[in-house]
């Protein structure tokens, strides 16, 4: 007797609606339905929305920055173009900013002035770079007490030539004006009178020096060590003059 062999229906078949898709299948639109629209006509609730009626909007591209028409200097080339305009304005001289340095008729104590300037601005500058050699504090300490005070030195230096080329007259703040009239004062003196000034430098020396070696006060060996060499300043002077 043979076997007879009942058939099988898929379920969906059996219900009368399409069977579900598997993986990526798209729909095929059912008969009464528009191809064109797929929405408003029939009743195809599989219909797929054409692209312009997808709520969906396409998100913008990045775009990407417009590469440079100049191409980049080579690093090398770069280095030496910003030493070379960092030299330019280090070398700059201050008669341009200050034209009066120029002049005959400019006071002497602003020339002095300018030379201690260039002074001050490499005394600075050398504290700067050996502040990170540091290995104590006690270096860190009076690197930075140099590097301060040559500050303060360029600073008081710009604050006189300012006020000249504004008001055409000397501020006179600065102690090289007290120092130049020291100068001018020791011209009139007589060789005797010479003499006894000189003996007095001497000894003022010795006790300022002998001060700062006691080191009961390290607060005021800044100040010391000026007054030596502006006492040893005037010392030069009057041996100059008694030898001349």
């Amino acid at each position: 007797m043979a076997n007879s062999q009942q058939q099988i229906l898929p379920i969906h078949s059996i219900f009368g609606y399409p069977a579900r898709p598997t993986g990526r299948v798209s729909y095929s639109p059912l008969p009464g339905a528009a191809v064109d629209s797929g929405v408003g006509v029939g009743d195809n609730k599989y219909s797929i929305p054409t692209k312009e009626e997808s709520p969906l909007k396409p998100t913008a591209k990045s775009q990407k920055p417009k590469a440079n028409s100049q191409k980049p200097k080579p690093k090398t080339q770069q280095t030496t173009d910003n030493r070379q305009q960092t030299t330019a304005n280090s070398q700059q001289p201050l008669r341009e900013d200050y034209p009066f340095l120029s002049s005959p008729t400019c006071p002497p104590q602003l020339k002095i002035l300018a030379a201690n300037k260039i002074t001050a601005y490499r005394n600075y500058t050398a504290a700067h770079k050996q502040l990170f050699d540091c290995t104590t504090p006690q270096q860190q300490f009076d690197t930075v007490q140099q590097l301060v005070e040559n500050f303060i030195e360029n600073r008081d230096i710009f604050k006189e030539f300012d006020y000249f080329k504004q008001h055409g007259t000397i501020l006179g703040e600065h102690r090289v004006f007290k120092e130049y009239e020291e100068l001018q004062q020791l011209a009139r003196m007589s060789d005797v009178a010479l003499y006894k000034k000189a003996e007095q430098l001497k000894q003022n020396i010795w006790r300022i020096k002998s001060e700062i070696d006691k080191d009961d006060k390290p607060h005021l060996k800044p100040e010391r060590e000026k007054r030596i060499l502006q006492k040893q300043t005037l010392l030069q002077e009057v041996i100059r003059l008694m030898s001349s």
